[in-house]
């Protein structure tokens, strides 16, 4: 069990695999724990899309999983985890908190 605390609250993930600083979730668990989703454009949430940089794509996601921890690096945003891996929080950017 991960839990993941973002600026909106905090949510208990079962399937969630933590890889040293890199944590990998279901395709259908990225949007309840982050409120972001994987579009053929990149990572979505509402109207804003992320690009996945050209050659990298094996690093941010697989056919069912997503590496919400790269996503959350790429975009400059702060993240951290406790030594174990089963607490990670997903910090809002300083444009979003402004």
């Amino acid at each position: 069990m991960v839990t993941i605390l973002t600026e909106t609250g905090s949510t208990e993930v079962s399937d969630a695999e933590a890889k040293g600083d890199d944590l990998w979730l279901a395709n259908d668990t990225v949007e309840t724990a982050t409120g972001w989703t994987l579009q053929p454009e990149g990572l979505c949430r509402g109207p804003v899309c992320v690009s996945i940089p050209p050659g990298r794509a094996t690093e941010f996601h697989s056919d069912t999983t997503v590496n919400v921890a790269a996503l959350w690096r790429h975009m400059g945003h702060p993240i951290r985890h406790d030594r174990a891996g089963s607490v990670w929080v997903l910090g809002a950017g300083a444009t979003e908190r402004a």
